[in-house]
């Protein structure tokens, strides 16, 4: 569907993309929803042009319980169905675009790390992430807003009021950290060099880490939930990674993550204007006027 522009006509997304957030945070967000509906439009329209399938290539409507073990297991079947099992995954973004999720990175308001729309009548996902954010808080926003994602089609499935309560958020931070580091792994990881609970070091923490892309605090905190690492060297651990994020939240050890940020949107845009199909070049100047820094 091509994008067209009427400024007279209030910025709305389409009817059948459910906000996973409740209506009231994005109330007041006039230039966001503004900026939303047109990238959305025009994604939905390249698509369409580039003759590719709207659906994503994993089922998002999946039967779990709210439990910590209900969500452990629901990362689990997750990863079954995205073929990486318990492997470390490197490149978590190009795994979930592999797989028809669409995922955009721009510049969303303050204090917004990330939010994430349900495409119910394409059985798909929108998730957008805040581009200027370091590579660990993106990669934990991206397996997040999934955890959001399958608790609001599981709410909407039964019929139940999806309310963006603590319980909620909670509930998806479990699911992202078992699908980051699935238990199974980080033992594994740990057994292979056969550290000791009482044993670690700041640096050694920091290497293991790298390894799932996540945060330093994040890695630290699932040593402690799985008790590979005792209370006072974890407590010792977060007051200095505390100390060194400061304001800028800046990552200790380098990050060693790179990503490449609007692939698969890039590549479709690519395909379009090299084919000089129609619109191809309006959605061209819209993109990068909203996405690019």
């Amino acid at each position: 569907v091509p994008n067209t522009t009427d400024t007279k006509k209030k910025a709305a997304l389409p009817a059948s993309l459910l906000p996973t957030q409740t209506s009231e945070l994005l109330a007041d967000q006039t230039a966001l929803t503004e900026t939303l509906e047109s990238v959305v439009r025009d994604y939905l329209a390249l698509e369409d042009l580039c003759h590719v399938p709207r659906q994503a290539r994993i089922p998002l409507q999946l039967p779990f319980d709210l439990s910590d073990s209900g969500l452990a297991r629901l990362a689990e079947q997750v990863r079954d169905l995205l073929g990486v099992r318990s492997a470390i995954v490197f490149d978590l973004l190009e795994l979930f675009e592999q797989h028809g999720l669409r995922i955009v990175f721009l510049a969303l308001p303050e204090e917004m790390d990330s939010l994430s729309f349900h495409d119910a009548q394409n059985s798909n996902v929108f998730i957008f992430i805040e581009r200027d954010n370091n590579p660990e808080k993106q990669i934990f926003s991206l397996a997040y807003e999934l955890g959001r994602l399958l608790l609001f089609v599981r709410a909407t499935f039964m019929g139940e009021v999806f309310i963006d309560s603590h319980a909620i958020q909670k509930a998806a931070r479990v699911f992202a950290a078992n699908f980051l580091m699935p238990a199974e792994t980080v033992r594994l990881l740990v057994s292979q060099t056969n550290v000791q609970p009482d044993e670690w070091s700041y640096e050694f923490m920091l290497r293991l880490k790298h390894r799932f892309g996540v945060s330093a605090q994040t890695f630290s905190y699932r040593l402690l939930e799985l008790k590979l690492i005792t209370p006072e060297c974890e407590a010792e651990f977060q007051k200095t990674i505390i100390a060194h994020y400061g304001p800028h939240f800046k990552e200790p050890g380098n990050s060693r993550r790179i990503l490449s940020p609007n692939g698969r949107l890039g590549d479709l845009l690519h395909l379009a204007c090299q084919r000089k199909l129609p619109e191809a070049a309006a959605i061209a100047k819209r993109i990068k006027k909203l996405i690019t820094p």
